[in-house]
Parts: C-alpha cells; structure tokens; sequence
C-alpha cells in the first residue's frame, strides 16, 4: 500500500488526436477516448447532460451518440435521479462501466455500492471548485427569455469553436435562431456567490482522489509545454491508481500525452477550497428580496475590455479556420 500512494497519482497533459472530439470536448477530449473504449467493450457509460429543458442530470448511455450529450462543460450541480441504482443493476450483468462526476459524486456512488464487485467499474471524477445551486441557473435561463422573448433551443457552456480554450464564453441558441455570447453566467460562477454551502468545505481536496482517474483543464500548459497548446483544449489528467493506469494504456492509441509533474500541474481547486465571498450573504438577500435581475446587474459587471479582446480573437481564429 505504501508503494502505490508514492507511485500514485501520475500526471499527464492530453489531447485528443480526433480534432472533431476535442473541439467538442471541454478541455483536450480525453473523456471521449475513454468512454469510446467501454462502448467498444458492450458497456455503459454514465454521465451529466442537459435535458430538452437545460437542467442538468446525470444519464445512461450505451452509444457514442448518447455519450456526445456528456461532452462539454455543464457549471451547475446535477440531478442524480436513480443512477446510482442502474449502475449497480448494470454490474450485477457483469457490463463495463464508467461512471463520471464530481468527487463527491464518485464517493457517494462507492458508498452504495459497497459490497458489490468493482472490477468493471472506471470511475473518473472531474476536479471542481464547487457546483453553482440549480435555482441559479433557472433563474438565468429565465432572465435570459425575459430578455429576448424566445425559448432556448441550445446552450455551449464554453464555445471553443467562435473564441477557443482560453475564453470561458457561453453561447444560447433561441428559438428564432438568434444567437447571444455572453460571459455573465461563467462570471457568477467564478465569484463563488452561488455555489452550494458544503463546497467551501470540500473534504476531497488534495491528490488522493476517490476515484481512478481526475480529469480538469490544463490551466498554466503555456508555462510547461507550450507547444502543446493550441487553443483548442489540453485535458490535465491524474492517474490515481493501477485501474486508472490500465485504462490510460489501453486508449492512450487516441491521444497525445506529455508526462508531467505535480509542481507544473497544481490548479487551486485541486488542493485547496475557495473562501466564502464577503459578500455572500448580502448576494443572496439582495436575491430574496429583489430578485435575480438585480443581483446579476449588481454583482456581475459588464468587462467591455475584455469583450473586445474576445471578439478581437473570434475574428483571428475565424480567419486562421477559413
């Protein structure tokens, strides 16, 4: 036991060598190459999508077509419903299958499952500062039909294609085909404002993960490899034990990976909780008392310089595209 904490967790930088997979992935498509290589075995895959109404819930898929659903970022915690259960039923048929989440989520699902054989289940944890309150994000798509009269007919929590990796811009989609950009969300998010209370409080933070492989964006990839990058995406990917190894080596055909260290990889939300905001309690009562509009007026401050650096590299990257 002593051997494997101090050969564990790996680090690696990766990249999916299908550009299609990355650029629809949220960070360097690794995800993909995992969750292809279960189907290819007749398995399951698990995962968080956002249903016909844009509220996220974890699913069942059995076919690259249901698994592209899982693709992309989702920043809002997601209802689990009976998942847990399915993929028990699924084990006990002696099926493949990976199950993606939060760590909390991976821990919870381990939990139940005590007892049962784990030998076909990969579970992969996404490394996360904390999971924004479903009300608040009801509450944005609202705001946002209040705004332009339509219903939402889409939502790409980062659109890598118009303004790339680096860029956290989310782009709806309405029903008369309007589309709108807009960063506001991703800004309330990072503010730490909503985020669910225990998430300040994250008991998995540090390298030892409950799950067998931590997936995150590669934050910092510029510094140790910069000719890695090339604004499409880079998954930063922690192998946690030997099941996480094995599985690394029977996709690692899909990608392309650098091994790196723990000291060039460290992003804050993989060591440490973020601080409650000052502000928290006044956000929320600000919220209670005047309603979503207003807090996201008052709290969330249009950056016009940092539109214009975006639009400036949606224009460079549509011209290096054509």
């Amino acid at each position: 036991m002593i051997e494997e904490e101090k050969e564990y967790p790996k680090y690696y930088a990766v990249k999916h060598k299908e550009f299609s997979e990355r650029i629809e992935s949220r960070s360097g498509g690794f995800f993909s190459a995992l969750s292809n290589y279960i189907l290819e075995k007749k398995g399951i895959v698990y995962g968080c999508l956002l249903d016909s109404s844009f509220v996220a819930i974890h699913a069942r898929a059995t076919n690259k077509d249901e698994c592209k659903l899982f693709r992309g970022s989702k920043y809002v915690q997601s209802n689990l419903k009976d998942v847990y259960k399915c993929v028990r039923e699924d084990l006990s048929n002696n099926l493949f299958v990976l199950f993606s989440g939060t760590s909390c989520q991976i821990d919870g699902l381990k939990r139940y499952l005590n007892g049962i054989d784990l030998t076909k289940l990969l579970l992969v944890d996404i490394i996360c500062q904390g999971v924004p309150s479903p009300l608040i994000w009801d509450e944005y798509k609202k705001s946002l039909k209040r705004r332009y009269g339509e219903d939402l007919i889409k939502v790409d929590f980062r659109d890598k294609k118009k303004y790339g990796w680096g860029a956290h811009v989310l782009s709806f989609t309405f029903g008369g085909k309007k589309v709108i950009n807009s960063s506001k969300f991703a800004d309330l998010f990072y503010s730490h404002f909503c985020i669910r209370p225990t998430c300040y409080y994250c008991p998995y933070k540090g390298e030892h993960r409950p799950s067998d492989i931590s997936l995150a964006d590669f934050w910092g990839i510029d510094k140790v490899i910069p000719s890695f990058n090339d604004d499409n995406g880079v998954s930063l990917v922690l192998i946690n034990n030997e099941k996480g190894q094995l599985y690394f080596n029977l996709v690692n055909n899909q990608i392309e990976y650098v091994k790196t260290e723990l000291a060039y990889c460290i992003q804050p939300p993989l060591v440490e909780n973020f601080n409650i905001p000052n502000q928290r309690e006044r956000f929320w009562e600000d919220y209670r008392k005047k309603g979503f509009d207003y807090v996201l007026k008052k709290y969330i401050k249009f950056n016009l310089k940092q539109r214009i650096k975006w639009e400036i590299k949606s224009l460079f990257r549509k011209k290096t595209q054509e």
